[in-house]
């Protein structure tokens, strides 16, 4: 049996994982460390990891509240 909305929540976690582990990783490498990025050079990072679009505004979000 499969719970409605199960793999949309696990695929969502799965995610932002990987947003967590790369992307900061990633953007200091291609554009030196900061403590801001602009959204192109995030858009453009998330592009080139094959990263799903959908969670970079939380990511995002998660980063400038910490």
């Amino acid at each position: 049996m499969q719970v409605e909305g199960y793999n949309y929540m696990f695929g969502s976690k799965a995610a932002i994982r990987k947003y967590h582990q790369t992307l900061p990783l990633a953007l200091s490498k291609r554009y030196g460390r900061a403590k801001q990025y602009t959204q192109g050079q995030v858009d453009t990072t998330i592009q080139v990891l094959n990263l799903n679009k959908r969670y970079a505004l939380l990511f995002c979000t998660v980063i400038s509240m910490s």
